[in-house]
């Protein structure tokens, strides 16, 4: 008997119809992803009711910071040192005298003129330049007596020649001291002693730039004409737009320094300005102050008119205290009541009366007013609403 198909043995099943599954029935599968963004609204709708229901918190970053109303205070020492500009004072330009006459056979004024050095030589025997308080007018010897003398014994004595300083006598040591100066100038004959005024170039300070020289090797000196001009002598140095200071200050200009006394603006120490004058930058600064003032002159200004503008735009230097101090460091808002140089701080409730030493980018730098060390001050100031309100006495 032939075989029959299975679609004749009855009804068929679906392709891929899970075994065990009625047949006439259909498998309805659930919508998964559905479920899940059911879920997410609801979550996110939960959330956003929470955030309106609940109070509004401020982050702990953004809380109001805490005031502050105390700062430490610090200890340093003090010199106030600090670069200022300060303005020459110069006495009037001066013309040079020869006392001889002859043909120049050498030249030392290369450098500038420096007392108890030779200026130059007219007919092989030296000129020195000589700076004397009082002008050299006159041939000296033994015996002699006078201002004059005088001078010439200081100056001598300063060279180092033996002389009897602060004397207006010539003694065998001053003669002893013009023999000295003449050997150390190559001089070997006629030593006499005594000082002719034919061999002197009378300085009004120690070492001078020279100007408009005629000194020149071959040309002809005569006794009482020009030689050559120097500029005036350095006679002070004053602040330029400084104030007066309470304490005793160093001033430095050109590397030499001197004291500033307490309340003034201006030195005029002769030292001070002498030794000022014979550094080398001086000497820099005065040819080119030299060098402007014949330019001033050659387009119509006086020398003085000249000299004058180059001043006003003055020298660097730098000034300090002469005896440092120990100073307080506090917070410049922790002064108040402050009046010039005067003011208080508070400590602990208690209100001390100080002294504005200076200020160094937002402190102050302060003593007790009643003159005890700092080290013996507080350790911490008031600021802000500590100090809020209080006021600070006065005398």
């Amino acid at each position: 008997m032939a075989k029959t198909s299975s679609a004749s043995s009855g009804p068929s099943m679906g392709r891929g119809a899970p075994r065990g599954t009625p047949r006439g029935t259909v498998r309805r599968r659930f919508p998964v992803a559905g479920l899940l963004i059911a879920v997410i609204l609801t979550a996110a709708v939960s959330v956003g009711a929470a955030a309106f229901l609940l109070p509004d918190r401020h982050p702990a970053i953004l809380s109001r910071a805490k005031e502050i109303t105390s700062a430490p205070v610090g200890i340093q020492r003090y010199d106030a040192n600090r670069q200022i500009s300060v303005i020459p004072t110069f006495s009037a330009s001066r013309q040079m005298l020869i006392n001889t006459s002859g043909t120049v056979t050498a030249d030392h004024s290369g450098e500038g003129l420096v007392s108890g050095r030779a200026a130059l030589a007219v007919d092989e025997r030296p000129i020195v330049a000589l700076a004397t308080a009082t002008p050299l007018y006159r041939d000296l010897k033994y015996g002699d007596k006078g201002r004059d003398v005088r001078a010439l014994n200081d100056e001598l004595a300063r060279l180092g020649f033996g002389a009897p300083a602060d004397t207006d006598r010539y003694t065998t040591r001053t003669v002893k001291a013009v023999k000295a100066l003449w050997r150390g100038l190559g001089v070997t004959s006629d030593l006499d002693g005594n000082l002719a005024i034919a061999d002197v170039i009378w300085l009004p300070q120690r070492e001078a730039a020279v100007s408009d020289w005629n000194g020149v090797p071959g040309t002809m000196v005569t006794a009482g004409t020009t030689i050559g001009r120097i500029p005036g002598a350095l006679t002070a140095i004053s602040l330029r737009d400084g104030a007066a200071e309470n304490a005793d200050r160093t001033i430095t200009v050109f590397g030499q320094q001197g004291v500033l006394k307490a309340g003034a603006t201006r030195i005029d120490d002769p030292e001070f300005c002498a030794r000022v004058t014979a550094s080398p930058e001086f000497r820099m600064f005065a040819q080119s102050s030299s060098s402007k003032s014949v330019q001033g002159q050659s387009s119509g200004q006086s020398s003085g008119q000249s000299a004058s503008q180059e001043s006003v735009q003055g020298i660097d230097a730098t000034v300090a205290l002469t005896q440092p101090l120990d100073v307080m460091r506090v917070p410049a808002a922790a002064v108040f009541g402050v009046d010039g140089d005067t003011g208080c701080i508070a400590s602990d409730d208690r209100t001390i009366p100080v002294t504005v030493i200076g200020a160094d980018l937002g402190v102050s730098l302060i003593r007790p007013a009643d003159g005890s060390e700092p080290s013996a001050g507080p350790s911490t100031v008031q600021v802000g609403g500590a100090i809020r309100g209080l006021t600070c006495p006065r005398g």
